[in-house]
Formats: C-alpha cells, structure tokens, sequence
C-alpha cells in the first residue's frame, strides 16, 4: 500500500528569485509610489474636472432658465452666483501649497480670498435655502406662475447636497475632536504635572 502525500508545491520560500531582495523591496516600493502618485493626479484630474464642469453647468442653467421661472426669480440668479463660486475656488486648488504659504506669510492674501469664499458661500447656502424651500414649486405656465422643473431641481439638488456636504463635515471633524479629546493616550510620568 503506498501512502498518498498531499502535493506541495514546487516553488518553496527558499526558491532563488531573479532579482536580489534588496531590488525586489525597492520595486516593491518603486510601485507603490508610482500608484500612489498615480492616484493623486486622478483625483486632482477628477476635481478639477467636476469644478469646472459643475461650474459652467449652474451658470448654464441660470442663464438659459433666467426668465423661466417668474414664480421666484431669483432662482435662475442664484444658479449663476452658485456656478461664478465655484469656479472662484479653481485657485485654491490650482496653485500648491508652497506657493500659497508664501503668499499668506506676506500678505495674507490667500486667508482673505478664503474667508471670502466662505462667507459668500454661507450667505448663499441661506439665500438659496429661502429661495427653494419657502416656495411651492408649480411647474406649469398654465397654473399661473411657475419655474421650470430643471431650473427649480437643479437648484434644490445644489442647496440640498451643500447642506449634506456641511453636515458632514461638521460631523467629521467632531468626530475627531472627540478622538482626541476622549482617546486614552501613553503619558510619560514626569510630564504629568500634579
């Protein structure tokens, strides 16, 4: 009776590569680098592109349903002021990081472009909250006065995922806060203060 051995493979651990260790962990990390970078520029590519197209696409909106929507009028101006924002934060994300240290240590130019861009973002956020959710939206001319179903849709989706976007966010980052906060920590005795 001949014993039947389970197979084992061919290759063992101890198996000679083609290339010496040493390369193989530096194309090992050679790889993760260039995925790593790789991944970086599809999301900056992304970003941009979903800020300029976001963009262009409100300001489009607003200009083609400007007198479409004589139920608030102010809809189609909003679209427009929302779109002209969002391409306004294109140098925040266009210029690096460096550069942008450069300018704020000298003239403070950037913080004041962004607590610009925040206010005006608040202000719209509550302008455009007023707009589309203290009306009630009749899409048909002949009912009297109306606002296009694009017009009135885009603008609730824009007020709507900014409100989301704000939550979660705030949501975020008191979650970390209270990481920090409550998270037990490895204190030194002589660092303790009694």
């Amino acid at each position: 009776m001949s014993k039947i051995h389970p197979q084992q493979s061919t290759q063992s651990s101890d198996a000679p590569s083609i290339c010496p260790p040493e390369q193989n962990e530096y194309l090992k990390r050679l790889i993760i680098i260039r995925l790593r970078d790789a991944c970086r520029i599809a999301a900056f590519v992304f970003f941009i592109f979903a800020i300029v197209f976001g963009g262009t696409l409100l300001i489009a909106m607003g200009i083609i349903n400007f007198n479409n929507c004589p139920l608030q009028r102010c809809i189609p101006i909003y679209l427009i002021a929302e779109g002209v924002l969002l391409l306004a934060t294109l140098p925040n994300v266009l210029i690096p990081n460096e550069e942008l240290e450069m300018y704020s240590k000298k003239y403070n130019m950037v913080l004041c472009y962004r607590i610009f861009l925040c206010t005006w973002e608040v202000a719209l956020l509550v302008f455009g909250s007023v707009l589309v959710y203290g009306m009630t939206p009749n899409f048909y001319p002949a009912h009297g006065l109306y606002c296009l179903k694009p017009c009135y849709y885009m603008a609730f989706f824009v007020v709507t995922m900014t409100w989301i976007s704000l939550s979660l966010s705030v949501l975020f980052i008191a979650t970390i806060g209270c990481c920090f906060i409550y998270c037990p920590t490895s204190r030194r005795p002589e660092t303790l203060i009694i």
